[in-house]
């Protein structure tokens, strides 16, 4: 089973009642382009997660793990489930997009071991927004929600709006 199999026969997604927001950007996504039937769940998450399930949360390392303030983490066991984790939102979305993008058609199993990535920036930001601060920011039917995730899934942290 590959990565991209894993999120299409998805049953349900858990989210923490506490999580920030791109959490559920995040399941919705999984939700309308692999799994349309996934239930997403958000309050208390089980210890031990069901078969079919994905936990999506932001907050501390996996146990014995040390990290700083910039880390990402996607780990699956044999059930199948899987958790995605990341130290803070802000590299949650781009790592989650990377995953689906360019490890989609790996084994899931080749994510058995926990590992943690490490982003080479805690954040980033354009130096310059044609379409939020300059002479673009008059064109129609721009669609801005489009926009702003495509520059999340190339890993933009922040953009600034005027």
């Amino acid at each position: 089973m590959t990565l991209l199999e894993f999120l299409g026969g998805l049953d349900r997604i858990y989210l923490l009642r506490t999580g920030p927001e791109v959490c559920a950007t995040i399941a919705e996504e999984v939700r309308e382009r692999f799994a349309p039937t996934a239930r997403i769940l958000v309050g208390k998450v089980p210890s031990r997660l069901p078969a079919r399930s994905w936990k999506i949360s932001t907050g501390r390392p996996p146990k014995g793990r040390k990290a700083g303030k910039a880390w990402v983490a996607f780990h699956a066991d044999s059930r199948p489930s899987a958790r995605l984790l990341a130290g803070d939102a802000r590299q949650l979305y781009a790592y989650f997009s990377w995953l689906v993008e360019v490890r989609g058609t790996d084994p899931l199993s080749r994510f058995s071991r926990e590992t943690l990535a490490r982003p080479a920036f805690l954040w980033q930001r354009p130096v310059w927004d044609l379409y939020f601060t300059q002479a673009a920011r008059s064109v129609r039917n721009l669609d801005r929600e489009a926009y702003v995730r495509q520059m999340a899934r190339y890993g933009f942290t922040h953009l600034e709006v005027n």
